[in-house]
């Protein structure tokens, strides 16, 4: 921040215009690029300070009628557009990802599809390439949009990050992001890439200036692009992460605690029982744990995840990322022992 402050012009403490600081805006082009493989000009770029944020800009801006999303996901991410009356319907998810070609089968055609092909939340897994392809035949074909929300996108630990959808169809792709998981949730920057024709309506809805992040904020990061030092933080933590994440799964495997999902982002998914999942639930918080369920995660019209056999199935969701260094492995061997009595004769052999 003091570097970024120092040599920034005068004019940068003005008026930001509302799509952001012109400077953050230049760097985040050339390391979306470079990260991410997104086409895309600063001025296609709209700062927010969250996907949430983006969301909501696109809902009452572009999407008023009717939208697509991912059967299981974030509620908040399908809030913005119901809040405003949208119609929002639900497409199956399977171990492929999004199965798009349900899109065909909805009563409305929506004018969008929020998808996360880099790593479903919360499945884990990425957009299988024909679906990818599927998705950007359908968009074409209908004058219609899809939004990439790269989640997890940098966190990628068995192979290099698979880039970003939006290259491959720039004309009809939304493409958003934030620093949510690679600096923190708390400082607050997204961002939108979105098709020249649209720049404009998003950017004045947010007002005649930049309401959202500090203009130190931006700056800071904008110095942290061009020096290198957010790569080679990016770097870290995805060792940190892979090493952590690896540490869990070894662990459950070894007492036949099966998880799903590709080695990525920051939790797992352990599939349970449908019949199961809340109970066990209800006992890991009563010991002090904060895990999520899949079932909470579904959109109220979807079916069920089926596993391999066909069977409706549940899920955990374990976040890896924030327990500290030096309860870590305690904090696993609680959570194993917790399972092993609450599981214990539906334990799965792990995949």
């Amino acid at each position: 921040m003091r570097r970024a402050i120092s040599t920034a012009d005068d004019s940068a403490f003005g008026p930001t215009p509302p799509n952001g600081s012109e400077r953050l805006r230049l760097a985040l082009a050339g390391y979306l690029a470079r990260a991410r493989g997104v086409r895309a000009h600063p001025d296609q770029i709209v700062l927010t300070t969250s996907v949430l944020s983006a969301l909501n800009l696109l809902a009452r801006t572009l999407f008023r009628e009717s939208v697509a999303a991912e059967a299981y996901g974030l509620p908040f991410f399908r809030d913005p557009f119901t809040r405003r009356g949208a119609l929002v319907s639900p497409i199956p998810v399977d171990h492929d990802g999004a199965d798009v070609t349900a899109l065909a089968d909805l009563a409305v055609t929506p004018q969008a599809v929020l998808l996360t092909p880099s790593h479903q939340s919360p499945i884990g897994v990425p957009l299988a390439p024909q679906r990818r392809a599927a998705a950007i035949e359908w968009a074409r074909a209908t004058d219609a949009f899809l939004i990439e929300d790269d989640y997890d996108g940098e966190l990628r630990y068995d192979r290099e990050p698979v880039g970003a959808m939006q290259a491959l169809a720039p004309d009809h792709i939304i493409y958003t992001g934030s620093v949510s998981k690679s600096l923190s949730p708390s400082i607050r920057i997204g961002w939108l890439v979105l098709p020249p024709e649209l720049v404009s309506t998003v950017m004045w809805a947010k007002g005649m200036r930049e309401t959202d992040a500090s203009i130190v904020d931006q700056l800071a990061l904008a110095d942290m692009i061009e020096t290198g030092s957010y790569d080679k933080h990016i770097r870290s933590s995805r060792q940190f992460y892979r090493h952590r994440r690896q540490a869990l799964i070894e662990r459950l495997h070894a007492h036949r605690i099966a998880t799903m999902g590709i080695s990525a982002g920051l939790h797992a998914v352990l599939p349970v029982p449908v019949d199961v999942e809340a109970s066990v639930l209800a006992a890991t918080h009563e010991r002090g744990f904060s895990l999520g369920g899949l079932d909470a995660l579904r959109h109220p019209d979807a079916p069920r995840l089926h596993d391999a056999r066909g069977e409706p199935t549940g899920g955990i969701l374990v976040g890896f990322g924030t327990p500290p260094v030096s309860t870590f492995d305690a904090d696993v061997t609680a959570l194993i022992d917790l399972l092993e009595d609450h599981l214990p004769n539906r334990r799965l052999r792990a995949e």
